[in-house]
């Protein structure tokens, strides 16, 4: 089977590696030096990809996983302390595009398998609780 890897493209480097085989798409965090925590990028990239997928007849399935020793550590630290400083309506723009990207993987028309390869805590939970499936490593960790 032909593998094809993607790439959504941001200055050569991206939050998310995508690569298909066959039918199966394999959506990977792709920030291990920070144990893939979520930024307001990451987050972009995951609801539009998401989101196209409901008119994507070439995939079936969808394998969502963390590259690194971690699946998701949750909010990046330095995008918390930099709202810290946000306005009012700021974060309420940024609670809402975190929900919006739950709901469109849990709406997800394709079953979403979630392969958890090891810490998944505070937003990496809210991520393992829309996958449809989830198989954990024996060294996974989950918390809140």
């Amino acid at each position: 089977m032909r593998e094809s890897v993607l790439r959504m493209a941001r200055d050569d480097m991206s939050d998310v590696e995508i690569r298909q085989t066959g039918v199966v798409l394999t959506v990977a965090l792709n920030r291990p030096e920070t144990h893939n925590a979520m930024t307001p990028d990451m987050i972009q990239e995951l609801g539009a990809l998401f989101g196209s997928l409901p008119e994507r007849d070439d995939v079936r399935a969808v394998v969502l996983t963390g590259n690194g020793r971690s699946f998701c550590a949750g909010a990046d630290l330095n995008f918390m302390r930099a709202a810290a400083d946000y306005s009012f309506e700021d974060n309420v723009r940024d609670g809402e595009a975190i929900f919006d990207l739950m709901e469109t993987i849990n709406n997800c028309p394709k079953p979403v398998v979630g392969r958890i390869n090891g810490a998944a805590i505070g937003g990496g939970m809210g991520l393992v609780s829309v996958c449809d499936i989830v198989v954990a490593a024996e060294r996974a960790k989950f918390g809140l």
